[in-house]
């Protein structure tokens, strides 16, 4: 039944992460700010290009998101994902279409932060969530890591990693309406190193046309603007993954190898599924794990002595998937692998519609562990939505086979991402 026009609960609005930390009087200010919105089935909630700065909340039903590019996402206001505004980035990047009857919630910019002005109280960090149920659990040491990030989240004193430069610039350049392949090999030859990795894709057994191309406009032409951006960032990324911490150096060598490892394995797996591109599985790997890289990061640059590591992997698992997403939204990338940064390491999600990216690089870390022989880091294959929403039989026999197969072409992609 729906409630349309009326105010929300607060139970309601406390299901969404960015407004769980608001305090009862807050939350009630901003109930009665907020009316219940409605959309039949077919109404479009947000197009492409749009520039409304209005955060939308989904509280009952089924969206659509249709991307630039025609690939489509659905997401249920029971899915984990849904915990979040929708398409969230501006100028959108998505088509949200309602797929039946949906209720949903439209928040003015500004508003969240007028009523907080308006209402002050005690808060953790603005924006951000704490289970606290999950904390009163946790050691002495965690909560300190823990509530450390957390106040330096709210005083804007935590700093996220940026995208690498020359990503950056192509990026821009993509934008410019002026650009071509000329232009764009002119500003990558400044990384030749880059540049003979993109040379080398071109020339694959993806790619391969009747000829190689010798060139790097050659090159960018065969590969298009958009797959040339997504193996920039992806070949770029190995430069964030440096530590000086001697104590943290082996967590930062660790992440990046596990990184690259499942960037290759979703690459490969994408390969052999349909509606899925490889490039962009890359990609989705490489990033499934920033959020534990400024974890790392910002642990590195405590005072010696004062971390122990030893309760640094719980602190990960607590938050990499919340930064991990603020990293793809800072980075202005494709709420896709906001997605996969949050929700790759549930294995027990599941969602209805079509699988999507998370089921993909949540295979492609199973099929890792597997090769690793690490069994105990994940729950009974058969438990994992993920393999049977990619058509994958979940059996470590089957997931080993698949390995030995591609063992050549893993290795391959590995080496072009870099040591």
């Amino acid at each position: 039944m729906s409630d349309t026009g009326k105010h929300p609960s607060l139970a309601k609005l406390q299901q969404f992460i960015s407004l769980a930390e608001l305090g009862d009087v807050q939350l009630g200010a901003l109930a009665d700010a907020l009316t219940v919105q409605h959309a039949a089935a077919g109404k479009v909630l947000i197009d492409i290009g749009s520039t409304d700065e209005a955060a939308y909340y989904l509280l009952r039903g089924q969206l659509q998101l249709i991307a630039e590019d025609g690939r489509t996402t659905t997401l249920a206001h029971t899915d984990h994902s849904a915990r979040h505004p929708i398409a969230r980035l501006r100028p959108a990047h998505y088509r949200v279409k309602a797929l039946d009857d949906v209720d949903y919630l439209r928040v003015e910019p500004g508003v969240v932060e007028r009523i907080r002005a308006e209402n002050p109280a005690a808060h953790l960090a603005s924006g951000y969530e704490v289970d606290v149920e999950d904390e009163l659990d946790s050691s002495p040491v965690e909560n300190q890591l823990i509530f450390r990030l957390y106040e330096d989240l709210n005083a804007d004193r935590l700093i996220l990693p940026s995208l690498p430069d020359v990503a950056i610039r192509i990026g821009k350049a993509i934008a410019a309406e002026n650009t071509d392949a000329k232009r764009l090999a002119l500003l990558l030859s400044n990384d030749p190193a880059i540049a003979a990795k993109l040379l080398k894709v071109a020339n694959s057994a993806r790619y391969g046309g009747l000829s190689n191309v010798r060139t790097l406009p050659q090159a960018i032409s065969r590969l298009g603007f958009r797959d040339v951006y997504n193996l920039v960032i992806s070949f770029a990324m190995n430069d964030l993954f440096q530590c000086e911490s001697p104590t943290l150096l082996k967590y930062m060598a660790e992440l990046w190898e596990h990184s690259r490892r499942v960037a290759a394995m979703s690459h490969t797996l994408a390969r052999r599924l349909s509606g899925f591109d490889p490039d962009f599985a890359l990609l989705a790997g490489l990033l499934h794990d920033i959020g534990s890289l400024v974890i790392i990061n910002y642990a590195s640059e405590l005072p010696e002595g004062t971390l122990d590591t030893t309760h640094l992997d719980e602190a990960i698992d607590h938050l990499r998937g919340q930064l991990g997403r603020m990293v793809i939204l800072k980075w202005q990338l494709a709420e896709e692998l906001g997605e996969v940064a949050e929700e790759a390491e549930h294995w027990g999600r599941s969602t209805i519609g079509r699988p999507d990216y998370v089921d993909l690089v949540i295979v492609a870390q199973a099929h890792c562990y597997i090769s690793r022989n690490q069994m105990e880091r994940l729950p009974p294959l058969e438990q994992i939505p993920a393999f049977s929403r990619l058509g994958f039989e979940p059996t470590a026999e089957h997931s080993l086979r698949l390995l030995k197969e591609a063992s050549k072409e893993i290795c391959q992609i590995e080496d072009l991402l870099g040591k």
